[in-house]
């Protein structure tokens, strides 16, 4: 879990999205995309959690009320950090 979270922390900080806490035993890490003169500040939760060997990782990006966003938009950068994310080698 440590590793997905040190992954995911460079891949969104690659996007400027911030981290802005992590709590590796509990599973959840917070992240945002910081505020500037044209937007708000956008969170985004990311969960993890242990099956068996399987890791699973979701990020769920929540709009505050009044901003909007494509669907299509917002899964696709979503999706497309979450692939980045390197399988634990052997």
């Amino acid at each position: 879990m440590e590793k997905a979270f040190s992954q995911l922390r460079l891949i969104l900080a690659r996007e400027g999205i911030k981290t802005v806490s992590t709590d590796v035993s509990a599973g959840v890490m917070k992240a945002e995309n910081p505020a500037t003169a044209f937007q708000r500040a956008l969170p985004i939760d990311v969960f993890a959690s242990t099956e068996g060997n399987l890791l699973n990782v979701e990020m769920i990006f929540t709009l505050p009320s009044g901003v909007t966003a494509s669907r299509d938009t917002v899964k696709g950068y979503l999706c497309g950090a979450l692939n980045q994310l390197l399988p634990k080698s052997k």
